[in-house]
């Protein structure tokens, strides 16, 4: 067995040397020739590279105009405010609330906010809230004469502000 192993070990040995040496002679030869092929390949590439790169910074610079010509023209224009106008103003919809409900006195800025899907001024009176259309000027909803007529009947002086709840749930709130 001994002679065996030892025929083995020379033919897996012999072999070896064999491959390798004709990978290195394989390597040897070809070096040359794909050299120069590589190179010009990795030169066209590198060329390739370049003109996409300057095409890129072309399209880069035209929209870096482009957004400073526009930030130009918005700085140029007046400032519009950012609250849309309507043809009331608060202080025509405070003068209004407040000519529906004599001696009341005037809590608040009016806001626009949406009263039951329309867009009106919410009043805020010392008697109660009065919202008033912000396009036509009429009022929609007066919780002041309300909470009046309640403490009128005999309700006393914490009916009016159920009746306001009831109403106050019909306001969607925000502004619009």
């Amino acid at each position: 067995m001994n002679q065996r192993l030892a025929l083995l070990l020379t033919t897996g040995l012999s072999t070896f040397l064999l491959v390798t040496a004709g990978a290195v002679a394989g390597r040897v030869t070809q070096t040359e020739a794909p050299a120069s092929a590589s190179a010009v390949a990795t030169e066209d590439l590198v060329a390739a590279l370049q003109e996409r790169e300057a095409a890129y910074q072309q399209l880069l610079a035209q929209a870096n105009a482009q957004l400073e010509q526009a930030y130009q023209q918005q700085t140029a224009q007046p400032t519009q405010a950012q609250e849309p106008e309507y043809p009331v103003s608060p202080e025509q919809a405070a003068m209004i609330a407040m000519g529906q409900v004599p001696g009341a006195t005037l809590m608040s800025t009016p806001e626009l906010v949406s009263f039951q899907g329309t867009v009106a001024y919410e009043v805020i009176l010392n008697r109660g809230k009065v919202y008033v259309d912000a396009t036509a000027g009429t009022v929609i909803y007066n919780g002041a004469a309300a909470a009046a007529q309640v403490v009128q009947s005999g309700g006393g002086g914490g009916g009016g502000g159920e009746h306001e709840d009831e109403h106050e749930d019909e306001h969607e709130g925000g502004d619009d």
